[in-house]
């Protein structure tokens, strides 16, 4: 059975066990519908799609992230985690800024911290955005 959701207005419906299910008439795709709507017709109210430099985020959280959190998010996708001393330096940031946008970030959990680092300086990790996959106890 198909439920479609007439106040939408668009092609989309779900089944009984909520697959998403686009509505197809004579071989072809009823109404037009841009990629960006499906996924807010998927995700429903309360989450946003964002884009961070080139990857798109479904954030859930209701802390509005300002530029600065945009900016870390952005640095951190080459090695999936930043330092105080590489945002302050790449950004020319005083410290206190830095840590108070980290904060924020952990804060959301959308970045983990480890301290276990040899050289004494916390990485800030960020697995939404990070391209780096490591697992504890693999040889890559």
């Amino acid at each position: 059975m198909l439920l479609n959701d007439d106040s939408y207005n668009s092609p989309v419906g779900l089944d009984r066990n909520g697959i998403v299910l686009l509505l197809w008439e004579n071989g072809t795709l009823c109404g037009s519908i841009s990629p960006d709507e499906l996924l807010s017709y998927v995700l429903g109210s309360g989450f946003e799609v964002i884009t961070i430099g080139k990857k798109k985020l479904v954030r859930s959280v209701p802390t509005e992230l300002n530029k600065d959190h945009n900016q870390i998010l952005e640095l951190a996708q080459g090695q999936g985690f930043v330092t105080v001393e590489q945002v302050r330096r790449r950004l020319s940031w005083t410290s206190g800024r830095v840590i108070d946008a980290l904060e924020t970030l952990l804060e959301e959990g959308l970045a983990m911290i480890d301290n276990g680092i040899k050289d004494g300086k916390c990485q800030y990790w960020f697995p939404c955005v990070s391209s780096v996959y490591s697992f504890v106890g693999s040889d890559t």
